[in-house]
């Protein structure tokens, strides 16, 4: 069971997504980025007249511009998330990577502490995901239930549950893993 090793990296689809946001934060930046340059020219020119709190004021002004500068940035950059899923044995590890450069390890799971999955849109997802006092996590950049999956586990008193999108091959492995078949059916279509 320990020599599986699949990997899949999902894309956010929707180039659209966070796109009012995205304008915002780089209006912002430019704005700071005039302020930076205005606060700098005082600051010089304070430094001319020799007053200790107008220096002070200015250099502190001109500093807090130019930092708010770097987070705008930083916050921006955070904003494209796309998901990477590993499975490395019994584990299941999700990465998030941030405009394709950066990554950072979102969550890690053991598959065999999972309880139960299925799709969003399956039979139970409702009994899981409104469950008092449960973590969510949301590794999915697709807001179609048909794409997306549930998985409730517990660690120690901790109830979590995890929003991602596996494909066929994943869940595949997540069955030979668990040894049984946990994955929730589709939800029957009501007859009218």
């Amino acid at each position: 069971m320990s020599d599986i090793y699949y990997e899949q990296y999902i894309v956010c689809d929707d180039k659209s997504r966070n796109k009012k946001k995205k304008f915002f934060m780089t209006v912002m930046t430019v704005i700071f980025i005039l302020m930076s340059i205005v606060f700098f020219l005082l600051f010089y020119l304070s430094l001319a007249s020799g007053v200790i709190t107008e220096i002070a004021i200015m250099g502190v002004i001109c500093l807090l511009s130019i930092v708010s500068v770097f987070l705008l940035r930083r916050q921006r950059i955070r904003m494209n998330v796309d998901f990477d899923y590993i499975l490395r044995g019994e584990t299941f590890i999700v990465v998030q990577v941030f405009s394709k450069k950066q990554r950072k390890k979102f969550t890690e799971v053991g598959v065999k502490s999972i309880q139960a999955m299925g799709k969003l849109s399956g039979e139970n997802a409702d009994r899981y995901v409104s469950m008092p006092q449960v973590k969510k996590l949301y590794a999915n950049t697709s807001e179609d239930e048909d794409k997306v999956y549930y998985a409730f586990y517990t660690s120690g008193s901790d109830r979590t549950v995890l929003f991602f999108e596996p494909d066929d091959q994943m869940l595949t492995f997540f069955r030979r893993i668990m040894g049984r078949d946990i994955i929730d059916k589709e939800k029957k279509p009501v007859k009218t």
